[in-house]
């Protein structure tokens, strides 16, 4: 309950200190982070969590975390406990002063690992997902049984169903769902190229890729531009379909148990050989992309798979699965 409290008041004042920074740090580097930073604090990717969802999930951890203890948490040792162990090291700070002994194990760093993780995706997803919801809601009254409008309407659908599920997922972790985070990617790279394709760092993260040296500027018929959008649809409901069979395991950075159901049946990367698939349909027939931003998407999310294949593969569990699950991305091809 502390570091939930302790969480909420940094995310809630994170935009007014950081306004308060830039009348005392005027170095030009840091105003231009700073000021994304702040945009995004004021913006869509959090805004919804501070209005309609950050007040009640205090007030309702509050209320329910003592019954939650009793009934699915009291057998298990407090020296065993992650979040514990990190309240540890911090009660031990003080006797750093003087020279005493800093409390730190392995379950202090999985700590904290795991609360960054939560403080930087739970207000993220849960405002997507608000977000997505307000948009589902809004189509109705103009809904229209055309092609385009249901295309839209189902990968709205889709990106509903796969914010609320990361959002369940950030937000539960108990042993009673299974979904207790094990370990937590542990190089400086691998958490890299995850922030990189996240707010507020995909800001600028993909500038380097964005822009032309070959224009894709084919002209193809209405009929397959009709097809591409429907394979699209289909893709995002592949994306969705490898989110809800994460289910209460659903995040980043993490290894929280390996999931063999669903499309992790046929490749081990399913969610990424979607998305960046959509990516290139849609610079090929479409016209949204040049080839080096493609070229940029395929390379950090081949890095991104990279570095879970090599978390994961520490846990002997994964080692089995990919015995029987060879492929990384399209079923016997790569």
């Amino acid at each position: 309950m502390f570091f939930i409290l302790i969480s909420c008041l940094m995310l809630k004042n994170a935009g007014v200190w950081l306004c308060h920074s830039l009348t005392r740090i005027h170095w030009k580097p840091y105003q231009d982070i700073a000021h994304i930073f702040i945009g995004n604090l004021n913006g869509g990717n959090y805004h919804n969590f501070f209005i309609y969802f950050m007040d009640p999930y205090v007030a309702g951890c509050a209320l329910f975390i003592m019954p939650y203890f009793y009934f699915f948490d009291r057998k298990k040792p407090l020296h065993e406990d992650k979040y514990v162990s990190s309240m540890k090291t911090l009660l031990s700070l003080p006797g750093v002063l003087i020279k005493k002994r800093l409390y730190w194990n392995t379950s202090s760093k999985l700590g904290f690992l795991t609360i960054i993780i939560k403080i930087f995706f739970i207000p993220m997803m849960v405002s997507w997902s608000i977000s997505s919801f307000i948009q589902m809601a809004s189509f109705f009254p103009d809904f229209q049984w055309s092609f385009q409008t249901v295309n839209m309407y189902l990968i709205q659908l889709f990106i509903l169903i796969d914010t609320t599920v990361f959002s369940l997922g950030y937000l539960t972790e108990s042993a009673y769902l299974k979904n207790e985070i094990k370990s937590v990617e542990p190089t400086f790279l691998g958490w890299i190229v995850c922030l990189w394709c996240y707010p507020p760092f995909n800001t600028f993260s993909f500038r380097p890729f964005d822009f032309y040296i070959v224009r894709i500027g084919l002209s193809y018929p209405s009929w397959v531009h009709s097809v591409m959008t429907i394979v699209i649809t289909g893709l995002w409901g592949i994306f969705v379909w490898a989110s809800v069979a994460l289910g209460f395991k659903a995040s980043n950075l993490t290894n929280r148990g390996i999931v063999t159901h669903g499309p992790y049946r046929f490749c081990r990367h399913p969610a990424y050989m979607a998305k960046v698939s959509i990516w290139i349909i849609q610079g090929i027939f479409f016209g949204q992309f040049g080839i080096l931003i493609l070229l940029g998407f395929m390379l950090i999310y081949g890095l991104r798979a990279w570095t879970e294949e090599r978390h994961l593969s520490l846990d002997p569990a994964y080692i089995t699965y990919k015995k029987k699950v060879r492929w990384w991305f399209i079923p016997g091809i790569i």
